[in-house]
């Protein structure tokens, strides 16, 4: 399946959590969420519309607008997505964007956020990872966000390999709530 950031995927994954908190002793602080490709989309979604629940997010490598991955797209991956969202980005633009982590951009503020990008990608163009590290900073200049580029494609392992992921979000414990908060979450069906 291609879900694409559905709110199924997403609801799965708050799901799992919940299932997990029942029955292990969870350090609700040290909650994290990592991704790559669809897998990074959907972690920055669901991020993104549950802020204050994960104490760091990594993307690697995903698509973070998906009207535009659609158009970067070869034709055998615009049918996959087609078909997944319900149409054409211009026939059903709200499913594309609320698919679009790049959207949410500003519900980062306050979560520490590493986004990978491989310079050669020809699956999900570099300018994805770019452009969400773009958005995020024009947001909430502030935001805890780190962009790391390196050469590589789209599989190319991370610098450090997962190693490297999991050490990085063990740096950080969720933080005391903010005294003000400014989000963006799709509300409707």
């Amino acid at each position: 399946a291609h879900p694409l950031a559905s709110r199924a995927s997403q609801q799965d994954i708050l799901d799992s959590i919940q299932w997990v908190r029942e029955r292990y002793n969870v350090d609700p602080d040290r909650i994290y969420m990592a991704g790559r490709s669809m897998g990074g989309q959907i972690a920055l979604v669901t991020a993104a519309k549950n802020p204050g629940l994960f104490a760091a997010v990594v993307d690697d490598r995903g698509p973070t607008d998906l009207a535009r991955w659609y158009t970067d797209s070869e034709e055998w991956r615009q049918r996959l997505i087609r078909a997944e969202v319900g149409g054409f980005p211009d026939e059903v633009p709200f499913e594309y964007q609320r698919r679009s982590p790049i959207y949410f951009a500003r519900n980062f503020a306050h979560t520490p956020l590493l986004i990978y990008k491989a310079t050669r990608d020809t699956t999900v163009l570099p300018h994805h990872s770019q452009d969400m590290f773009d958005a995020v900073v024009a947001a909430a200049p502030q935001a805890p966000v780190t962009l790391i580029s390196f050469d590589g494609d789209h599989v190319t392992p991370v610098p450090g390999g997962y190693p490297s992921i999991v050490q990085w979000l063990a740096l950080h414990v969720r933080g005391a709530p903010p005294s003000a908060f400014d989000a963006i979450t799709d509300t409707s069906t």
